[in-house]
């Protein structure tokens, strides 16, 4: 939901813009008092935090992936299960694979559900 709220708010951002330059002596009226010139800085200063604010997300959860799969992986290899299938076979990678996805979508699962049930806990704030 809140990568689609930001792609229309993209969207009507440049509806806007476009509007903005169509209408003769729009531009030239909101740049004669300053007020265009302040709205898109600021615009430009807000999306670029947006954007470093993404970049440092992404990159925490693409830290966090991975160290999880190396140490799923480095448990599967001293438990002793090792013995029976080894992670470093196809077999392996498979099932590991598995296991993960089944496990973060528990995880996932039983997150969604505590938000939902603080969200219709009266005082919630939404």
């Amino acid at each position: 939901a809140g990568v689609r709220s930001k792609l229309v708010e993209s969207l009507e951002k440049e509806r806007e813009a476009a509007h903005t330059k169509s209408t003769p002596g729009a531009a030239h009226h909101g740049a004669a008092h300053g007020e265009a010139k302040e709205g898109e800085e600021a615009e430009e200063d807000e999306s670029m935090a947006e954007r470093l604010t993404d970049i440092i997300m992404n990159a925490f959860a693409m830290c966090s992936a991975w160290c999880t799969l190396f140490g799923a992986r480095a448990v599967w290899m001293f438990s002793g299960m090792n013995n029976t299938i080894e992670v470093t076979s196809i077999d392996g990678r498979i099932l590991l694979a598995i296991m993960l996805s089944i496990g973060s979508f528990v995880v996932v699962y039983y997150l969604d559900k505590v938000d939902d049930a603080m969200r219709e806990s009266p005082g919630a704030v939404n």
